[in-house]
């Protein structure tokens, strides 16, 4: 599949089968409080997977290769990319983010859909669906960020799409910065070293500002994309695939900024590297503001959590 005959009106009707679909099984079970989310297995990677993960993963699947047949996929309860090697796209398919938070009894897993653009290395579409509250998030380059709600016990959509946009609040100014950066990813050379870690929550609350967690990767895009207010930026290295990084997209379409940064070893000392692309191979932390000057303020503090810890 070539980049040029990606089509956003495709992903944008795939996306709300997905949510319909796949949403709506997540959705059911957090309500419900079913057996199955709690049965859960441990993966090779320390994180969970129940069989909510992969139900909902059974019904998107096979949606998104109908839309999608000459793309590649990565689904992550697959266990690696499938599909169309040679493909410019790539479909990122998360059937249930935040299952850990879903587990401790939180209503903010999300379901994740993107569109990775392989030679450019940028996100170009991006889908963030939250059953507890039927919210869609869904965003394209170039198209701009928008919200609606769908119910699934209704078995309908409730609102028509409405155009979101970062809102404009200082990180000084009592901000909220959502921080996702504690995992159980094994790791050889943690990205945050625990001085490093505890050295941010302080830096943050020392510019007056705090820090926030909902617990869902896609969940923190979307909600500085959407302008909420005090959400002025996240600082996220908690990346179990690329799927985790496809919400860039609506950070940008919504008039925010985002970065890729890499960690380099040069002459024995750890560099952050600030990438232009969405390079997910490379990527170790993804730095997302509601504007430039917040994205500066807190890729400082980074710099210093990871370069002198």
């Amino acid at each position: 599949m070539r980049a040029a005959d990606f089509d956003f009106g495709v992903f944008r009707s795939t996306a709300e089968e997905i949510a319909m679909t796949s949403g709506a099984i997540v959705a059911r079970a957090i309500r419900a409080e079913t057996a199955e989310i709690v049965a859960l297995l441990e993966k090779p990677d320390k994180t969970f997977v129940t069989k909510i993960d992969r139900d909902s993963q059974a019904a998107g699947q096979p949606i998104i290769i109908g839309a999608f047949p000459n793309a590649h996929y990565n689904f992550e309860e697959k266990g690696g990319a499938i599909g169309n090697k040679d493909s410019e796209i790539q479909a990122q398919f998360d059937p249930l983010d935040g299952t850990r938070g879903g587990l401790g009894g939180g209503a903010t897993p999300t379901v994740l859909f993107g569109a990775y653009d392989k030679v450019r290395k940028l996100y170009i579409a991006s889908m963030t669906y939250e059953p507890s509250t039927g919210r869609f998030w869904i965003s394209g380059e170039g198209q701009g960020a928008h919200v609606r709600r769908y119910s699934d016990e209704l078995g309908k959509w409730t609102t028509s799409y409405r155009q979101v946009s970062v809102n404009k609040q200082d990180i000084r100014a009592n901000g909220q910065v959502l921080v996702d950066v504690t995992h159980p990813f094994p790791q050889e050379n943690p990205t945050f070293r625990q001085a490093g870690r505890r050295e941010l929550t302080t830096m943050i609350e020392n510019i007056g500002s705090k820090e926030g967690s909902y617990h869902s990767g896609g969940g923190h895009y979307a909600r500085i994309a959407a302008g909420y207010p005090n959400n002025v930026g996240l600082v996220q290295s908690a990346l179990g695939g690329p799927w985790d990084m496809q919400g860039i997209n609506a950070v940008i379409e919504a008039g925010g900024f985002a970065r890729v940064q890499t960690i380099e070893e040069i002459g024995g000392v750890r560099r952050l590297i600030e990438l232009e692309n969405h390079d997910n191979e490379r990527a170790k932390i993804v730095i997302a503001a509601n504007n430039e000057a917040n994205y500066r303020e807190l890729r400082n503090m980074v710099i210093r959590c990871v370069e002198d810890f």
